[in-house]
């Protein structure tokens, strides 16, 4: 089984929600994936940081394609 990897940079925000994101690295070869992903990024709603500081985040994620 094949899997592809990408690693994230982000901040929390003191609401909770992502501020900014970029990417460190990746196997991905679609741009159309990256910026998917990346979208659904800065859905998510996160638990707000103690105090309302902003949290960096650095997280890998691996992709696995849909077993049938």
């Amino acid at each position: 089984v094949s899997q592809s990897r990408i690693v994230f940079n982000f901040m929390i925000g003191g609401s909770g929600r992502v501020t900014t994101s970029s990417i460190i690295s990746d196997e991905i070869t679609s741009d159309k994936v990256r910026e998917c992903i990346k979208d659904v990024l800065h859905g998510i709603q996160f638990p707000k940081p103690a105090g309302g500081k902003t949290v960096q985040v650095n997280q890998p994620m691996n992709l696995y394609p849909k077993r049938i």
